[in-house]
């Protein structure tokens, strides 16, 4: 009895020490470049896209699973801009405004006034970033590409997804126009790209929801996390009588402003408002979120189903392609949850550890999923590889070498793990 309890205290010393190393390395990642902690409003880098690894002898690329969010955009909701102007101006005829927040009012008015016909709508670098990653597919698999493979790319309703979904088809045919490309917005591919959506015909009905079992100490911890009552007193001299009940709105919506400046295809002049700390507090409230909202990834179900029956078709024929699929970073939340790539979907051991196994820094504006389908004309096992970001993932289940795992293993996890439970 004494000997197992001995092995049990070594097991948990060995995983709370492999813990807090993913926590140390997750610290040295967002310190590196201070712009990851703009999470979901982060922009995607084909800088940092990595080459392939050779894949194991005898294997070629066969086909080509890909899920996008759309690339950069304006703020999606127009009130991010309109709302903020107007409680400014307000305020400012109240003589209510600080020393900063006059410089805020006078500069964001300009701002606003740039920024809210454009809400929601894809901005230049965003096209520029689908055209990138476009090329590098391209780049990565010259012998699919070679081999006239059937593409074929649809999106969600949303005008930014389909703009994105242009600049990626736009980027494949700048590298060969002979391809063999279609691309489509419909609401019959919406399991594979907006599943949740009403208007999708072949949307699930409710599903089981996922323990969540540190969900109980989000409140505890995302409370300390930014003090809005110190930035609001930086803008108004008195911001109760500004805000009221929506101080903590109002800060949202101006922190949503701020973090998606990188985004945008001019210089925006807006003065130093919040910390570098304030501004982590956002992110690291941002991965709670992730965690927490992960209980309804069931719902989401069909993106998993339409991944196993597309792949088995497209691997069923003699001829290579490439399915583009396009949308948004809560679809692609659920999907890596679902897929558990880079372990996504993992339960934690508190909740200080969301930013660690949740990251929104992995989804930023463009994120990208790439399954990586690899056939042998010497074995009959297919093989299949994840890359996300440009930057080849793992998966669940035993590599057979390096990132590349056997198809039939992968299956199995994703219909015992998801489809199996599907209602």
């Amino acid at each position: 009895m004494k000997k197992i309890a001995l092995l049990v205290i070594s097991a948990l010393l060995v995983g709370f020490a492999a813990f807090a190393q993913d926590k140390a390395r997750e610290d040295s990642i967002l310190a590196a470049n201070p712009n990851r902690i703009y999470g979901y409003n982060d922009v995607i880098r084909p800088e940092e896209f990595q080459a392939p690894s050779k894949a194991p002898k005898g294997y070629e690329p066969f086909y080509i699973a890909h899920y996008g969010r759309h690339g950069s955009r304006f703020a999606w909701n127009s009130r991010t801009y309109t709302w903020i102007d107007e409680v400014l101006t307000a305020q400012k005829e109240k003589g209510n405004l600080t020393e900063l927040g006059l410089e805020l009012q006078k500069d964001y008015k300009v701002f606003a006034q740039i920024c809210t016909p454009q809400s929601g709508d894809l901005t230049r670098k965003g096209w520029n970033q689908h055209n990138a990653i476009a090329k590098h597919m391209y780049k990565s698999y010259p012998k699919l590409f070679k081999r006239n493979p059937k593409i074929f790319a649809a999106s969600s309703s949303s005008f930014r997804a389909m703009m994105s979904m242009s600049a990626f088809c736009v980027g494949l045919k700048e590298c060969d126009p002979k391809l063999d490309l279609y691309e489509q917005m419909s609401s019959l591919y919406f399991d594979e790209c907006i599943p949740e959506s009403g208007s999708n015909p072949n949307k699930l009905g409710p599903q089981d929801r996922l323990p969540r079992k540190c969900a109980g100490q989000t409140g505890a911890y995302t409370d300390k996390l930014v003090d809005v009552d110190a930035i609001a007193r930086r803008i108004f001299k008195d911001p109760e009588a500004a805000l009221g009940t929506q101080k903590s709105s109002f800060i949202y919506e101006l922190n949503m402003a701020y973090i998606g400046l990188n985004s945008l295809d001019f210089e925006a002049k807006l003065p130093e408002v919040f910390t570098f700390e304030e501004f982590k507090g956002f992110y690291l409230s941002d991965c709670v979120y992730f965690y927490n909202s992960m209980s309804d990834a069931l719902d989401y179900g069909a993106l998993i189903k339409r991944l196993v029956i597309l792949a088995d078709e497209a691997l069923a024929q003699d001829r290579p392609s490439v399915n583009l699929r396009f949308g948004h970073d809560y679809i692609l939340d659920r999907y890596l949850s679902l897929a558990g790539i880079n372990n996504f979907g993992k339960e934690i051991p508190s909740i200080d550890y969301a930013y660690v196994y949740y990251p929104v820094r992995e989804v930023p504006m463009g994120c990208n999923i790439q399954f990586v389908f690899y056939k042998s004309k010497k074995s009959p096992d297919v093989l299949v590889k994840v890359v996300l970001n440009g930057k080849e993932g793992t998966l669940p289940v035993e590599p057979v070498q390096g990132n590349y795992y056997r198809w039939e293993d992968y299956k199995a996890f994703l219909t015992e793990t998801v489809i199996s439970k599907l209602k």
